[in-house]
């Protein structure tokens, strides 16, 4: 049976008169592993600590964008939505005295009084462009006008007018209509209309000036304490 011996430590070797040169060998190679080992563990958890801190850098560069981006969004939200709500109201404005234009030209081709032009007031006496600035309007309170009586006759409907646009604010109602009715909910909003005749004539030297009025419709609020307002004009002819 062959039969092995165990190696003896260094100590035991020396203690058994052991070749000096080897001992020594085996120290220096121990020592040499320890030295490894310890510089290498050194060397980890620097690198550790660095990519950590580079991480960190990374991640944070990269929140801070949306961040930001959801700071400056919900700051702009109220802004965003009271002027897309005061850009329609003045729009409407404009809507409104067109479809004042329409029912007067309407009234006239059927035969109304010679008084009943295109650029008739809407309040049924003189023209639009004379008086009626700087006025209210309101599309939920119709005001019924017979512009031509007897068999065939025609009524029209107006929206009505008011005064003080500037200081009247705009309610809104349970329905969710912008109104002056009584007992809706104060808003932000003020809206004035008016209209002005092209007494110089057209810009294309086509259409004489008599023929031509434009509308404007001003919306005007208050945010954070700065004045807002959005203005919308056109032109508006008499087409028939």
């Amino acid at each position: 049976m062959r039969t092995y011996e165990p190696h003896a430590p260094p100590s035991a070797s020396l203690a058994k008169g052991g070749n000096t040169a080897n001992n020594n060998k085996s120290k220096s190679h121990l020592f040499a592993m320890f030295a490894y080992h310890s510089c290498r563990s050194h060397y980890v958890s620097g690198f550790t600590i660095l990519e950590t801190l580079i991480a960190f850098s990374v991640i944070t560069a990269a929140l801070l964008g949306p961040v930001a981006l959801v700071t400056r969004s919900l700051y702009s939200a109220p802004f965003s939505k009271n002027k897309l709500v005061a850009t329609n109201l003045a729009q409407e404005g404009i809507e409104l005295i067109r479809a004042i234009r329409e029912n007067n030209a309407i009234c006239e081709q059927k035969g109304a009084p010679p008084s009943w032009k295109w650029d008739r007031d809407f309040d049924g006496g003189g023209k639009l462009h004379s008086g009626s600035n700087n006025l209210t309007i309101d599309p939920t309170v119709i005001v019924s006008q017979t512009c031509v009586s007897g068999a065939g006759g025609v009524t029209i409907a107006n929206p009505t007018r008011g005064s003080l646009c500037g200081t009247r604010p705009i309610l809104l109602d349970s329905s969710g209509r912008y109104n002056y009715v009584s007992g809706g909910t104060t808003t932000i909003f003020k809206r004035c209309v008016w209209v002005t005749q092209n007494a110089t004539g057209s810009e294309d030297a086509v259409i004489p000036g008599s023929d031509i009025m434009t509308a404007i419709s001003v919306v005007l609020w208050q945010e954070k304490n700065e004045a807002k307002s959005i203005t919308i004009s056109e032109k508006l002819y008499n087409w028939k």
